[in-house]
């Protein structure tokens, strides 16, 4: 085995050789928008308007390219000192809903640390490295980070500028194209073109109508400028050659587009690349044309679509989708330059809020008088659950047709983008909280039909949060936790929540555990059926109060010392 190691390169000329190997290390990854087929048109278009220095990380084992970070250096300035900027590529212009940092799939943590180091140390004096919007969650980002913060380098998280969408295009309305052009207006016609000249002439009115689009909010459109239109002729024009760019687009009487997207295809992905649509037109044409995208992107053979922010804030046609939240990351290292820039990213951020808040005080005030209300009405009415048990008994309940297993960290890490939506969608969940319960150490129980996700039970162990009850509680030897049982929508009414739990108790038993907890909200009749059914028993209200302050009824002594209620002796107090 040979040593990693890390080099910084600053020409196109020292990255040619390694872009097979870069392409290659971003198809395995479902990462188009971080492969050199994007990065590098965007810098060609982008590199000189910003005034930028490439410096593109690559870890390589021998020959082997392992890792790579598409970095590059740019200087600005904070009142009269010069500041150095580490930013990502492809940060400007038509942004992806997610950047990230490319890892081979068994060394994802080994690179986040030699990432960390080569910033570090190889990078020169910079002042603060900027990187935006990233992919959520990342194992390599996060190996990344608790290394810089390890170095004691001040840094601050949040959320990314726009937002963005996946849909699941195997769980469409069959009908869903027929009907959007039955509600589309007769003095409109909506298009899909894959031809390269009907591409250019959309990308030019896109750049049109976004600018259109912005200027309603007095802002500079990220789509209506040249280097934009350069990345998007290139980039398009050859994908559309293998057949891998088209747009949609809806055209008014004239023929004049008032409503464009462009659209990529990646493997078993399509990505709305950009869009724009005619703030002037009388008609609501953004949910028609994300669902006249939707549909055609299905027709094409694709399994997921991913649907980027707009301008404008647009209620998204119901489809079946999940939310994904792009975050924002700022490093500084030490010196006056970056303890100024700290300073004064502060002092924006505040005088933002300033000038935004007259514009949105009405509406701000609305929404809090809103939530005083909601919160109120949780203080006043305390929140009751039932606390069953379970002894791990099995019933031999089955639900016949389907497949139930284990689904472990390394099973999640393996699957694709398209498996992964295929069965995040039906659920309800999304990435985030599926990394955050494997990150505590949680085990997944699947049921499955047809490879289609039918349902899914999580199994704690040791000490974990209880989010219900704002605290800790601690687990024996052999007791768990079995909580967040979901039954996907179009498999409900065939008893796979009890079947699901029955058959998870035998796993259970053959890794010597012999007691299981749930804790149910008293009004979700459905799972507390299903939790009967599987053998559970109640043993106790509990009931969460004003102030946090729990009570449980009858006071059963193993659930006061699950639940952390046990008194010290001499204390009279009740729990």
């Amino acid at each position: 085995m040979h040593e990693l190691k890390t080099s910084v390169l600053n020409e196109v000329e020292a990255l040619r050789p390694w872009l097979p190997q870069w392409q290659a290390l971003a198809v395995a990854g479902g990462q188009f928008f971080v492969s050199p087929t994007w990065l590098l048109p965007w810098w060609e278009a982008f590199g000189a308007a910003l005034r930028g220095q490439l410096a593109v990380i690559i870890v390589v084992e021998g020959e082997t390219l392992v890792g790579l970070a598409p970095l590059y250096l740019r200087k600005s300035h904070v009142a009269l000192l010069e500041v150095t900027e580490v930013r990502l590529l492809g940060d400007a212009g038509p942004r992806p809903a997610g950047l990230d940092f490319l890892a081979a799939a068994d060394k994802k943590d080994r690179v986040g640390a030699l990432l960390a180091l080569a910033m570090r140390q190889q990078l020169g004096d910079w002042d603060v490295i900027d990187l935006a919007p990233l992919a959520d969650p990342s194992p390599t980002r996060a190996q990344l980070l608790s290394r810089l913060a390890a170095a004691g380098l001040p840094m601050e998280s949040s959320a990314a500028a726009g937002s963005a969408y996946r849909v699941a295009l195997s769980l469409l309305d069959p009908n869903l194209a027929a009907n959007n052009l039955a509600e589309l207006s007769p003095a409109y016609a909506l298009r899909v073109e894959d031809n390269i000249d009907v591409i250019l002439r959309s990308i030019s009115a896109l750049g049109r109508l976004s600018r259109l689009e912005w200027a309603e909010r007095d802002e500079t459109s990220p789509l209506g400028d040249p280097e934009s239109a350069a990345l998007l002729g290139t980039v398009m024009t050859e994908r559309a050659r293998d057949g891998a760019a088209w747009c949609v687009r809806v055209d008014d009487a004239a023929g004049e587009a008032v409503a464009v997207a462009l659209m990529l295809d990646d493997g078993e992905r399509s990505t709305m690349v950009a869009a724009a649509v005619d703030p002037h037109d009388r008609a609501d044409l953004s949910a028609q044309l994300i669902r006249g995208v939707a549909a055609a992107a299905a027709a094409r053979g694709r399994g997921s679509l991913d649907v980027m922010s707009m301008a404008a804030e647009t209620a998204l046609p119901t489809l079946p989708l999940v939310k994904r939240s792009p975050v924002a990351v700022r490093i500084w290292n030490r010196g006056a330059a970056a303890s100024l820039h700290r300073t004064y990213a502060g002092v924006r951020r505040g005088a933002k809020v300033a000038r935004e808040a007259p514009l949105v005080a009405a509406a701000q005030a609305r929404a809090a008088w809103s939530k005083i209300r909601e919160v109120a009405s949780h203080v006043a009415a305390a929140q009751r659950y039932e606390l069953m048990r379970g002894q791990l008994w099995t019933r031999g309940i089955t639900a016949h047709g389907f497949d139930m297993a284990w689904m472990t960290e390394l099973d999640w890490g393996a699957m694709t983008d398209l498996e992964r939506t295929d069965m995040l969608v039906p659920l309800g969940l999304n990435e985030a909280q599926v990394a955050d319960f494997f990150a505590r150490g949680d085990q997944a129980f699947i049921a499955r039909r047809d490879r289609k996700t039918a349902g899914i039970v999580w199994v704690s162990r040791g000490r974990i949060r209880m989010p219900e009850l704002g605290r800790d509680v601690s687990l024996g030897k052999y007791d768990c936790i079995v909580h967040n049982v979901f039954v996907a929508p179009a498999f409900r009414g065939q008893s796979i929540a009890p079947a699901l739990l029955d058959l998870l108790a035998g796993e259970l038993r053959q890794l010597d555990l012999y007691r299981s907890w749930s804790l149910v909200p008293a009004n979700h009749a459905a799972p507390l059926r299903a939790f009967r059914k599987a053998g559970f028993t109640p043993v106790c209200d509990v009931t969460v109060a004003r102030l946090g302050r729990i009570s449980i009824s009858p006071p059963d002594p193993e659930a006061k010392e699950l639940l952390g209620l046990t008194r010290p002796r001499g204390d009279t107090n009740d729990a």
